[in-house]
């Protein structure tokens, strides 16, 4: 998996975006932090650990940037993927580099449903299939505050399995002191959550 490069893959998603800071899409985009693509290992590293059936679950790439992670979780058999992304800019790049992915066949996708979303984590209606979410580190605490919030409130309505992968977790506390997750796994660079069972 670490020799998936943007190269191999076909896609353009390397390179950092400055975000933090900005305000024209509201406030929301001041709580955001810069673009930084995923190492492709990291991502394969966290999934392999779980080990989970993924037919089961949805994936959600949380702070897509420009959709490297939605490419690399396609090895897998999720039942679909999902990238949600603030910035329409890296959103459109997102769609753009799955779209050039997927028309190259690759003969290791196991998922072709995907899609991009622009919209704010904060208020993003999550589905009511169990998820596998991953974020690296896409936001600051008041919004991650605000994530957590949304996801216990559709928890209450809709209980399911939840699997959260954290690389460089900067915020990982605000997880722990949820009453809905607990910690599974914490390695140098990552951390992972699931749902209380």
């Amino acid at each position: 998996m670490s020799r998936l490069t943007d190269r191999a893959l076909g896609i353009k998603t390397s390179g950092n975006v400055r975000i933090r800071g900005q305000t024209r899409l509201g406030p929301a985009q001041k709580h955001a932090e810069d673009y930084q693509p995923t190492p492709p290992e990291v991502l394969a590293d966290m999934l392999e650990w779980l080990g989970l059936g993924y037919p089961d679950f949805t994936f959600i790439d949380l702070g897509a940037g420009k959709g490297r992670v939605v490419c690399l979780a396609s090895r897998y058999h999720f039942k679909k993927i999902i990238g949600v992304e603030l910035v329409p800019e890296l959103a459109a790049q997102a769609q753009n580099n799955w779209n050039t992915f997927c028309a190259q066949g690759h003969d290791w996708q196991r998922c072709q449903n995907a899609h991009i979303v622009t919209e704010d984590v904060a208020g993003y209606l999550f589905p009511q299939d169990n998820l596998v979410l991953y974020l690296f580190n896409p936001f600051d605490a008041p919004i991650m505050r605000a994530l957590i919030h949304n996801l216990e409130q559709t928890l209450q309505t809709h209980p399911r399995q939840v699997w959260v992968l954290y690389y460089r977790p900067q915020h990982k506390q605000l997880w722990e002191r949820s009453s809905a997750f607990k910690r599974h796994w914490e390695a140098d660079l990552w951390a992972i959550f699931s749902t209380q069972r």
